[in-house]
């Protein structure tokens, strides 16, 4: 009898062994009772630990999108900032500029008797300094005249429609201009016919650089002179072109 019951006993705890031992083979199990902490449980804690693997790779992977996106952000930054220096440094140099044509025309000014040059300012603050004379170069597209609107523009400003001196003045008067429009210059036959005179001066223009063809003498209208594109032309007087202004009536 006593020999059957310690057979049961062996038997019992044989089994709630070999129980405990499946357990910790279970890599999902929550808990584990350790007797051989390497082999018991490395599948467990493999298990465990997995989704935190996966989570910190993932944020590894957002962090280094998260990088590449802030340093592509810190690149246009600095194209940006170099580009408004640039632009500041520009625009420095053009009032700088100005101001030293504003100042040339007012010394230039003051050696003109008073009778003569009654509206100053105006011409000061509106005429740039362009090779050895001044000129106004109307810009604007809204502002367009014809030829005689033109010449009564300049006057108005104190100047007159500008005549050519020279192919050095010409070049740096092109320079100022835009390619795709005409402008008008103070250069016409309608007073002497076959002779192209300065309006400022009222004498015969000492300087014309024609266009291939020009001047074509068989259009039958009065005769405006404009520029365009480097080359002077003839033009009907009643077309509206932008104009050119001298501050001077000498050319």
């Amino acid at each position: 009898m006593f020999r059957l019951f310690t057979f049961f006993l062996y038997a019992f705890l044989a089994l709630e062994i070999y129980g405990a031992i499946a357990k910790c083979k279970d890599p999902v199990a929550s808990v584990c009772i350790l007797e051989d902490a390497p082999t018991q449980c490395g599948s467990f804690c493999v298990a465990a630990l997995g989704p935190l693997f996966n989570n910190l790779s993932t944020l590894t992977i957002i962090s280094n999108e998260t990088q590449a996106r802030l340093d592509r952000i810190e690149t246009q930054l600095a194209t940006l900032l170099e580009s408004l220096e640039k632009k500041i440094l520009q625009d420095n140099d053009d009032k700088s500029s100005r101001r030293e044509n504003q100042t040339v025309l007012e010394s230039a000014l003051q050696e003109v008797p008073e009778g003569q040059c009654q509206i100053k300012t105006i011409v000061t603050q509106r005429f740039e300094l362009i090779g050895l004379r001044f000129f106004y170069i109307e810009e604007s597209k809204l502002n367009k005249q014809n030829w005689t609107n033109a010449v009564n523009t300049c006057r108005q400003m104190g100047g007159q429609l500008a005549s050519i001196a020279s192919q050095d003045e010409f070049n740096a008067i092109n320079s100022k201009l835009d390619p795709e429009y005409s402008y008008w210059l103070g250069i016409d036959t309608q007073a002497n016919n076959g002779d192209y005179v300065s309006v400022a001066s009222g004498s015969k223009n000492s300087f014309l650089k024609w266009s291939v063809g020009e001047p074509d003498l068989t259009k039958k209208f009065p005769h405006c002179v404009s520029v365009f594109d480097k080359f002077m032309f003839i033009d009907e007087c009643d077309r509206r072109f932008r104009f050119i202004c001298q501050a001077d009536d000498e050319v």
